[in-house]
């Protein structure tokens, strides 16, 4: 069912349905994102007087067009069905699209780091929807701005901030000093040139 009819009120989007709909319209928009990078490489491999603006590349504007779409038809639906808790990891889904169309469509490098990682956001994602829902009642703006005035809530958040911020640094300064040899399965190696324009009506 797509949705529940409760007593004189609107037909409510079930759980279920909201997230497929999250994943599919999350799968679209990463891949409107990629047609849009691809366009940009192959238009930057032209000679300069052949390159065209943005609005005059097919394969850019049927990017962005599904990426709009999926992204507001997507929202509407995931706002009205799901709680906070289970948009962010949706959310985080889109990492994984992205690479997998970046190797499908832009042959990046998909190495066994990303692989890990990959597993690693796809996992955390599932336990956030599945251990993250807690029932609680709703909350006025008052009751928001007074628990978030709470020194206990202030505390945490300042520390949560704080070893964010140093997660960051510390990945900041390992990755500057890690050779790209390590970091992919493969040592660096010349750019494949991207098909022209004429090979295949697309830019």
């Amino acid at each position: 069912m797509l949705g529940i009819m409760t007593n004189g009120d609107p037909p409510q989007i079930s759980v279920a349905v909201g997230i497929v709909i999250g994943l599919v319209a999350s799968l679209i928009q990463s891949a409107g994102l990629t047609m849009q990078r691809k366009s940009h490489l192959m238009n930057e491999s032209l000679p300069e007087e052949e390159r065209k603006p943005e609005r005059r590349r097919p394969l850019w504007l049927f990017g962005f067009t599904i990426f709009f779409t999926s992204n507001v038809l997507g929202s509407v639906f995931q706002i009205a069905s799901l709680p906070v808790v289970i948009l962010a990891p949706l959310g985080a889904v889109s990492l994984l699209w992205n690479a997998l169309f970046a190797k499908l469509l832009l042959g990046d490098v998909f190495s066994r780091y990303m692989i890990f990682g990959t597993f690693l956001i796809a996992g955390g994602a599932v336990l956030i929807a599945i251990f993250g829902i807690v029932p609680e009642p709703t909350h006025s703006l008052e009751d928001l701005l007074r628990l978030f005035g709470r020194k206990t809530f202030i505390v945490y958040f300042s520390l949560l901030g704080a070893f964010l911020a140093i997660i960051l640094i510390i990945t900041h300064l390992a990755e500057s000093r890690i050779p790209a040899e390590f970091i992919y399965d493969s040592p660096a190696t010349e750019p494949v040139p991207l098909p022209r324009e004429s090979d295949n009506g697309l830019e």
